[in-house]
């Protein structure tokens, strides 16, 4: 059986519908019933530095000011997690496509049997490939025939982003992580702008890995086409004219200077944008810059789960959507917090 659906996430008939939220979606995500509790991911360690991975709701405290919260539960490493991939797929991924395939499949497989994974796909859509499921043969499945639908042309990365947390993480739980790869290029989401995608995910209370593949091959041939031609030599003292290089007796065209140029402000905007991703989801960020790269960034990703502790805390009331600092501390002696995020938004 295909497990892909058969439709796009966001398919014509359902258009109007998803740009609506996008650019809507602090407004409409805020006015969601909030879940009843808030998660703080948060890493302990002993006096030596060692995780601590075994604490007790007892022996955790959380003080917003000189107020002590109620704790309602301390999720350790060993605790159940989803895990969803939100995946880039338009042409510049060309390139990436074997590895990611096989890496992504191990990294499922790594997970625990309970743990929870989902693919998401985008290019000028968004595709559910594959819904929440615990079966690593449907993500398998999903993962080898991404792509198979028609690619698009440009990928609407704003869009991705806000729609894929509003729509498929809301309330699943407090331990999530969303691995979000791309080039960090957009090209044209209908809505959502780079600020209200970035406050989606600083508002999600998700773990947000940011895995960026360099792109500059592919905007490297896309700009300089047929016309540049690298053997080309302008008559000494001169530019070529029209055509001529920017510098002199380089052999490089303008064609393959402006070239260059072009791509260098890609990759400068698009890292950018992805590391704000990362630190937005309070998570890390990770360039690919070869195919073998992505082996390593997902056993780090793994390492850095193994002594991720997630505290859960009864909502303060009224849930009015501001923002709560707190301090996290232990009473286990020696033991120490480190918290990823400094606080949560009261209505998330």
């Amino acid at each position: 059986m295909n497990h892909r659906c058969s439709s796009a996430f966001r398919s014509t008939p359902v258009l109007v519908l998803f740009c609506l939220l996008s650019a809507l979606s602090i407004r409409i995500l805020w006015g969601k019933e909030p879940p009843p509790e808030i998660a703080l991911h948060v890493r302990f360690s002993d006096a030596e530095g060692f995780p601590v991975t075994d604490l007790e709701p007892q022996e955790v405290r959380v003080w917003q000011g000189s107020r002590a919260l109620e704790v309602r539960g301390v999720l350790g490493p060993s605790e159940p997690f989803d895990a969803g991939l939100v995946l880039d797929v338009s042409p510049s991924v060309e390139q990436y496509v074997d590895a990611i395939r096989q890496e992504t499949s191990s990294f499922f497989r790594s997970l625990r049997n309970r743990d929870r994974g989902m693919i998401l796909t985008f290019d000028s859509q968004i595709y559910v490939d594959c819904d929440w499921t615990t079966d690593r043969d449907e993500i398998d499945e999903a993962i080898f025939e991404f792509g198979l639908h028609k690619r698009g042309e440009q990928s609407v990365i704003f869009d991705a982003l806000a729609v894929s947390l509003e729509q498929k993480f809301w309330k699943r739980g407090p331990r999530q992580i969303l691995i979000f790869m791309s080039d960090g290029v957009e090209h044209g989401s209908e809505e959502t702008k780079e600020q209200e995608s970035l406050e989606v995910a600083r508002r999600s209370g998700l773990v947000v890995y940011a895995i960026q593949y360099d792109p500059r091959e592919h905007y490297l041939r896309l700009h300089r086409g047929a016309a540049h031609d690298p053997t080309w030599e302008p008559p000494p003292g001169t530019t070529g004219g029209t055509v001529g290089g920017i510098f002199v007796g380089t052999g490089r065209p303008s064609t393959g200077d402006l070239a260059d140029y072009k791509v260098g402000r890609i990759l400068e905007r698009s890292t950018k944008y992805m590391r704000e991703v990362a630190e937005s989801g309070r998570g890390s960020y990770h360039l690919m810059r070869q195919s073998f790269d992505l082996q390593s960034i997902y056993r780090s990703i793994l390492e850095d789960l193994s002594d991720l502790t997630t505290i859960t805390i009864a909502r303060p009331e009224p849930a009015d959507g501001r923002f709560l600092e707190v301090r996290i501390e232990s009473t286990r002696p020696g033991v120490t917090a480190t918290p990823l995020t400094r606080g949560a938004w009261a209505n998330r």
